[in-house]
């Protein structure tokens, strides 16, 4: 998760060792990065978390230092602590998260890319996940053609940087090629692809619900600002087309300030009127599918 083909300059000395986050982990605690991880937002999951009726497992994925996880339990009454999964790459944040004692340590997962707990009913809640996995930048050409940017430096303090075009073979078909339409520029992930796949192929009745930025940028907005975490926005449009593909059900898709559970529990946290809540659920035979991602 070094991502070295992009972003180069953005992540060193942000990622040590085993591609190991090394910074201090500040703009997570003091939610810079996130808007819906207050105190309303998290009612409002609450109260929808206790609408669906019983579930055997909840999982919250990117999850930070858990404040926005423990808000969320504590409000629902009799939930059993053993059913709750956490995952976050950073080894501080989980240690944080494991110290709040909303789930065994067991169940704090290094991976969100671990398959969940197969079979009854799992609801999973990813807050401004999805855009901060690992992806790449990609422009289409002419007559289809598809070039990766390379975005380099030409000295070791950073501040020119020139675009470079490779020839790339093949991109996965169930990507989200929803490309900027000024300069053609679009964030490829496949572990994007992959967290999706596994969840609503998941063994039994998932419940997924997704918050997520939906500005559309283009291939110098990603490299703007060198001292900035890159991150890529997914669109509802790639979560419903996913979800069609996958036999799912698109449950609820809207900007979260309109979600009828957050009006419920107050005025959400601001600023949230460029983000989306998308809500999908999938019933799978426990003999019916595999999952796309073993590890």
């Amino acid at each position: 998760m070094t991502w070295v083909k992009y972003r180069q300059l953005s992540q060193r000395g942000r990622v040590g060792p085993n591609g190991v986050y090394s910074k201090n982990t500040d703009w997570v605690t003091n939610k810079k990065y996130n808007h819906t991880s207050g105190p309303k937002v998290s009612s409002a999951f609450a109260g929808w978390i206790k609408s669906l009726g019983k579930i055997d497992y909840l999982r919250f994925d990117g999850e930070g230092d858990g404040s926005f996880a423990e808000m969320v339990v504590k409000q629902i009454d009799g939930l059993d602590r053993s059913s709750v999964f956490c995952s976050e790459f950073s080894s501080e944040l989980r240690r944080q998260l494991t110290g709040r004692g909303i789930a065994p340590t067991e169940n704090i997962l290094v991976d969100a890319l671990i398959p969940p707990v197969p079979g009854g009913t799992m609801v999973v809640v990813a807050n401004q996940f999805l855009d901060a996995l690992p992806f790449n930048v990609f422009r289409r050409k002419n007559k289809g053609k598809v070039v990766e940017e390379l975005i380099y430096s030409n000295n070791d303090k950073g501040g020119e940087y020139s675009f470079r075009a490779m020839n790339y073979a093949e991109l996965n078909q169930d990507a989200d090629f929803n490309a900027s339409q000024e300069d053609g520029s679009f964030a490829y992930s496949p572990a994007k692809i992959i967290y999706i796949k596994n969840m609503l192929s998941r063994p039994g009745r998932t419940i997924l619900a997704i918050i997520d930025y939906q500005e559309k940028k283009t291939a110098l907005d990603y490299i703007q600002d060198v001292d900035k975490i890159p991150y890529s926005p997914t669109t509802s449009l790639w979560l419903i087309s996913i979800a069609k593909k996958m036999s799912a059900k698109v449950v609820y898709s809207d900007f979260i300030s309109v979600w009828p559970f957050a009006r419920i529990a107050g005025e959400a946290n601001e600023p949230i009127g460029w983000q989306t809540i998308t809500i999908i659920e999938s019933n799978v035979a426990e003999d019916e599918n595999e999952y796309y991602c073993k590890a």
